[in-house]
């Protein structure tokens, strides 16, 4: 009996996990260094045992002093309080991105149970607002895939209420934005949006050249705001 009994409850707790939350995930892109943003309570990183962080992997751990190289997580996931002004937010949920056997691409399904893990830490510690990358681009895995696939662990974990998904390279960005539902997030930049440049009206001041001996012009092309 007891056996049948923990056996029900396993189907019902993979039944919940892979159930969708029914709240709403804010979403926002942000256009810049993660460790800049502001206004968040965590950051979600991965770590890939054996290799140095890279991208925004490096930048937050650069903010805290070479920490999360250090880190060993537990189950997959671990949370590392900040400890200083140097982030915005207070905690860093570094999650283990295992390497893929042989030269095997990094599944999706890889990415999303990930997200799962980072999602039941958020919710374990009330995190409500988290930047995080798009995981598993530097195994393989496209931008638009991962950020999709780790949209559905949040969903499923229920949590954080908020996902900020950070990008610095240009490319990259417009994937990511492809990836997020049109009209459902906040679009964020670093620092102030570049003016828009102002129309340049083309003026010619033009003349072909004398073959009579005669004075003439040089062709000249001038803009209106030289």
């Amino acid at each position: 009996a007891t056996e049948i009994a923990h056996l029900i409850f396993s189907g019902l707790a993979r039944v919940r996990d892979a159930a969708p939350s029914r709240g709403t995930l804010a979403l926002r892109c942000y256009h810049g260094d993660i460790a800049s943003i502001p206004g968040v309570d965590a950051y979600a990183v991965t770590i890939t045992p054996g290799m140095e962080p890279v991208g925004a992997s490096a930048a937050i751990d650069a903010r805290c002093g070479g920490r999360l190289r250090r880190v060993v997580p537990a189950h997959g996931v671990e949370v590392v309080a900040v400890g200083s002004n140097a982030l915005a937010g207070r905690h860093v949920v570094v999650a283990t991105l295992d390497l893929p056997p042989g030269a095997v691409t990094l599944e999706a399904s890889a990415v999303e149970d990930l997200a799962l893990l980072v999602g039941r830490a958020c919710k374990r510690l009330g995190l409500v607002s988290v930047a995080c990358p798009a995981f598993g681009t530097t195994l393989g895995v496209g931008v638009a895939t991962a950020v999709q696939a780790m949209l559905r662990g949040f969903e499923r974990a229920g949590a954080p209420a908020a996902v900020t998904c950070c990008e610095i390279e240009p490319g990259r960005l417009a994937e990511l934005r492809s990836a997020l539902p049109p009209g459902g997030f906040e679009d964020l930049r670093e620092g102030p949006l570049p003016p828009t440049p102002p129309e340049r009206a083309v003026l010619y001041l033009a003349a072909r050249a004398p073959t009579d001996g005669t004075t003439g012009v040089i062709e000249a092309k001038l803009f209106r705001d030289d």
